[in-house]
C-alpha cells in the first residue's frame, strides 16, 4: 500500500472512530439512496475488483475466490445433514460469478441477485462459459429488496450471500435479508452468509457516506449476527472464521451457516 493511500485510510479510520463515538448516523433509508446511486454507477476501475469480475483477478485468483466458498459449503452442508444437490439456489449478489460458476453446479435453477444489469449480464456469461444454462437473473432496488418475494417461485433450497454484507447500507437493512431469506427458503434449507466481524470501534459500521467507504459500510460483532439470524427464524449451526483473507486481501471475515427449521 502506498503512502498516501496509508494516509488516506488513517483519516478515514480516524473520522469513524469520531463519528461512531459520538453516535453520528444517517438514516437506512439516505444510505440506501447513496448505495443505489453509487451500484448502478460504480466507478470503473473498482466495479471489476468490488464486483469480482473475472478480468479484475488474474484467472487462478478468480476461480479459487469461489472455490474457496464452494469448499466450505461442502465441509459445513455435510455436518448439518443438508440433502444435496441443492435444486433452487439463491445467491444474493451474485456480483460477476465468481460463486456463481461453483455452485452452479449444485443446482436445477439458480437465482442470481444483483443491482446492476450488467453485473447480472456477466455473471450469465461466465455461468454459461462454465457450460451451465439454468441462471435466472433479477434486478433489485436497494431501497426494496423484499419485492423479490413476489419475484422468486418458493421454496429454494440453498441461500447464498457472500462479500456483499458489508457492502449493505446498514445492520438493519442486513437483518431485511435474513429475514427475506428465511422466508424464501423450505424448511430445512440452508443459509450460507458472510460477515465483516467488528473488533473495535474502528471496524464498527459506518453508519454515514456510503462513497467514502462502500466496502466497509456494515460490520457485526459475531454474536450479535448469531442472535440477529436467530430472531429471523433460523437455527445457527456454525461459524467460520477467516481473520485474514488472503484471496481478495482482505481481512475479519466470518461465515454462518444457517437452517431453516
Amino acid at each position: 500500500m502506498s503512502t498516501l493511500r496509508k494516509a488516506i485510510k488513517n483519516v478515514r479510520v480516524v473520522t469513524d472512530v469520531a463519528l461512531n463515538s459520538v453516535g453520528i448516523r444517517q438514516s437506512t433509508s439516505s444510505v440506501a439512496r447513496q448505495a443505489q446511486s453509487w451500484w448502478r454507477q460504480p466507478p470503473v476501475h473498482k466495479h471489476s475488483i468490488y464486483s469480482h469480475f473475472r478480468d479484475g483477478f488474474d484467472d487462478a485468483t478468480w476461480l479459487n475466490i469461489g472455490r474457496e466458498s464452494f469448499d466450505l459449503f461442502e465441509s459445513f452442508s455435510s455436518s448439518m445433514k443438508f440433502d444435496r444437490p441443492a435444486g433452487r439456489i439463491v445467491e444474493w449478489g451474485c456480483g460477476g460469478g465468481a460463486n456463481a460458476v461453483h455452485f452452479g453446479r449444485e443446482a436445477t435453477q439458480y437465482i442470481g441477485i444483483d443491482v446492476n444489469e450488467k453485473t447480472l449480464a456477466e455473471c450469465g456469461r461466465q455461468m454459461e462459459l462454465a457450460g451451465l444454462t439454468h441462471f435466472t437473473p433479477l434486478l433489485i432496488d436497494i431501497p426494496e429488496p423484499e419485492s423479490v418475494l413476489q419475484k422468486i417461485p418458493s421454496p429454494c433450497d440453498l441461500f447464498v450471500c457472500l462479500y456483499v454484507l458489508e457492502l449493505f447500507p446498514s445492520q438493519s437493512y442486513g437483518m431485511r435479508i435474513l429475514k427475506i431469506a428465511h422466508q424464501l427458503l423450505r424448511p430445512g434449507g440452508m443459509a450460507m452468509i458472510q460477515i465483516k466481524y467488528s473488533v473495535n470501534r474502528a471496524t464498527q459500521s459506518r453508519g454515514w457516506g456510503y462513497k467514502f467507504g462502500v466496502a466497509n459500510m456494515t460490520s457485526y460483532r459475531i454474536d450479535e449476527f448469531w442472535q440477529h439470524a436467530t430472531d429471523a427464524g433460523f437455527l445457527p449451526h456454525c461459524v467460520h472464521l477467516m481473520p485474514q483473507q488472503r484471496t481478495v486481501s482482505d481481512e475479519r471475515y466470518a461465515y454462518f451457516f444457517l437452517r431453516k427449521v
